[in-house]
């Protein structure tokens, strides 16, 4: 995008997240003092979810008082995201490469919204927010990663699907200054391909993380549990994700505290440790690959003594209650479990 065409338009964000950009250009809300200002031409309202839409149509009323071309828009409103301009609707340094999904999963919007996979030209950055990058073709997966090679904590956030998960893939990821990445546990079928894609990896827990949907209809917290800590015991770090549906429709009390807990590494590894290795939490496997046998994991009607580790630790995510974060985070982005947010949450999507 030229300059002098940023700098004509401002951009809105119905919310806050750790990917919003925070030039002078950008803003979160209704607009404050000092507007209209000189040389603005366009305004663009972007707005991520959709139980934010009714709260969209009054920051396009609120900002036409003030400037006559407001235009209201967004993944919430089923932008397939034709082009993508770095910097723009993201945070410099989150990049997207390739739009749309191979996958018709029930609770994402990826592939309805954006159709099948498509690729976009390669803008440099360090954080990959891709709906599905494995499912592009193996040229275009190769340019991403030479760009990556040039780029310092590289990380993954958009996740990468295990199913699509070969060794050359892992091969090029070990040749990047890697933070972390992520795969995803929405359906307990794949739990052998993400078995398979750690080994491949064969990296530490820290730079490994998974998120797990959970809270959807049908779900308890038992069935939840069973799978984040199976996660951990394959060998990544568990990251609940709450689902939300278009509505907006929150999860009770118990939910969203056992989410708070579940996305939090310290109390995720003391958990585990106390449940599963006692207070030295050693073990083979305990740092590194997958557990022989399975070992730690509760069976499905054991739960009851897997749960009251997590209640030791409560008074902790009590007080950071009162961060205010998500997800959606999806969290702040996706999924309101109490942390950052994952980039395609249980509904919805990040701002493009």
């Amino acid at each position: 995008m030229k300059a002098e065409s940023r700098q004509s338009r401002l951009r809105v964000f119905a919310r806050r997240t750790r990917m919003t950009p925070d030039d002078d250009c950008s803003f979160i809300g209704m607009p404050g003092f000092g507007h209209p200002l000189p040389g603005i031409r366009m305004v663009e309202i972007s707005v991520t979810f959709t139980w934010d839409k009714a709260y969209g149509e009054r920051l396009l009323q609120e900002w036409q008082q003030f400037y006559p071309d407001v235009r209201l828009g967004g993944p919430a409103y089923d932008d397939p995201g034709d082009s993508f301009h770095p910097g723009r609707f993201l945070k410099q340094g989150y990049v997207i490469t390739s739009r749309g999904c191979c996958r018709s999963c029930w609770f994402c919007m990826a592939a309805r919204r954006e159709g099948p996979i498509r690729t976009l030209p390669i803008a440099e950055g360090s954080d990959i927010l891709d709906n599905n990058l494995l499912a592009c073709p193996r040229r275009h997966i190769e340019e991403v990663f030479g760009m990556l090679r040039s780029q310092r904590m590289v990380r993954f956030s958009g996740g990468l699907d295990c199913r699509l998960f070969r060794p050359w893939h892992a091969e090029a990821i070990r040749s990047l200054s890697l933070r972390n990445l992520w795969f995803a546990y929405d359906d307990p079928s794949c739990q052998k391909d993400l078995e398979r894609a750690v080994v491949m990896l064969g990296l530490s827990r820290e730079k490994m993380g998974c998120y797990v949907l959970a809270g959807y209809p049908g779900d308890t917290i038992e069935k939840a549990e069973i799978r984040v800590r199976r996660i951990y015991e394959i060998g990544c770090m568990p990251f609940a994700m709450l689902y939300r549906d278009e509505a907006g429709s929150r999860l009770d009390l118990a939910w969203r505290r056992w989410g708070r807990q579940w996305c939090r590494p310290a109390l995720i590894k003391y958990a585990m440790k106390k449940e599963n290795y006692g207070e030295a939490g050693e073990g083979e496997g305990s740092e590194r690959g997958i557990i022989p046998d399975g070992r730690g994991i509760p069976a499905a009607g054991d739960t009851a003594r897997a749960v009251p580790a997590l209640r030791l630790v409560g008074r902790v995510s009590a007080i950071q209650e009162t961060e205010g974060r998500h997800h959606a985070a999806l969290r702040e982005e996706g999924n309101e479990s109490g942390g950052d947010e994952r980039p395609i949450d249980g509904v919805q999507g990040f701002p493009r």
